[in-house]
């Protein structure tokens, strides 16, 4: 659309261009916003990854060495089957517990930490939050692998 110039001395108080209006009382069309090309730091599933590796490397020498068989997931949300009580569950450790394997012990899928993104990154309130949460869960869960019940941690402050 163009401006149109009108003399000054038609309109001595005006000195900003007029705009022609679209024909119909139409408006003209807004301006697109691009989206933007880089995400946030802390979102994103990528990043989370990222966090969650960075948690694991956290954990001591002495205890990541013993983690055998484990795997780590991430999913977006728990299923509804998983929720204890309708609590918000940030974490789940899925498997067989160190302390509560025997000599037959053997031979079984790994076991599995599930950490569920969505509901963390809720609870966060920046980026560092976020970072300290997932570290928290990591550890919560790998406590659980190695036998330690939600009452101890709780002993224990975490």
């Amino acid at each position: 659309m163009s401006a149109l110039w009108l003399p000054e001395s038609s309109l001595p108080f005006r000195k900003e261009p007029l705009l022609s209006r679209a024909r119909h009382g139409r408006r003209p069309p807004r301006p697109r916003l691009r989206l933007p090309t880089v995400q946030p730091p802390g979102t994103g599933r990528e990043a989370f990854m990222r966090l969650v590796s960075e948690a694991v490397e956290s954990i001591p020498e002495q205890f990541r060495d013993r983690l055998a068989n484990v795997e780590f997931i991430i999913e977006e949300t728990p299923r509804g089957d998983e929720v204890p009580g309708g609590e918000l569950l940030l974490g789940l450790y899925q498997g067989v517990p160190l302390t509560e394997r025997g000599a037959g012990y053997f031979g079984v899928l790994p076991d599995r930490i599930v950490l569920f993104r969505r509901p963390i990154e809720a609870r966060a309130r920046s980026d560092a939050d976020l970072a300290e949460l997932v570290r928290e869960v990591v550890v919560h869960e790998v406590a659980h692998y190695f036998g330690i019940d939600d009452d101890r941690l709780d002993e224990l402050g975490w």
